[in-house]
């Protein structure tokens, strides 16, 4: 990824396993990391599989579910 950030003005970075991203969509101060990645073949936008940090979820709850692009951002550790 480029150190300038204007350098990815405009363009659709797409974001790898293991990627450490902050929930734009509420509760959006969940954490977590990405485990996988699915794009459709009939134009759907691509999905992230989104894996909650422990913090957040109590251990019989659900804490992996697919988000959009737009729903996350690239966070710090």
């Amino acid at each position: 990824m480029p150190s300038d950030p204007k350098a990815t003005l405009g363009m659709r970075v797409r974001l790898l396993p293991d990627a450490y991203i902050r929930l734009l969509i509420p509760p959006n101060k969940w954490t977590g990391t990405i485990d996988a990645v699915r794009q459709s073949e009939t134009g759907n936008p691509t999905e992230y599989l989104f894996h909650l940090d422990e913090k957040f979820h109590e251990p019989d709850e659900e804490a992996e579910f697919y988000v959009r692009e737009e729903e996350i951002e690239r966070c710090a550790p």
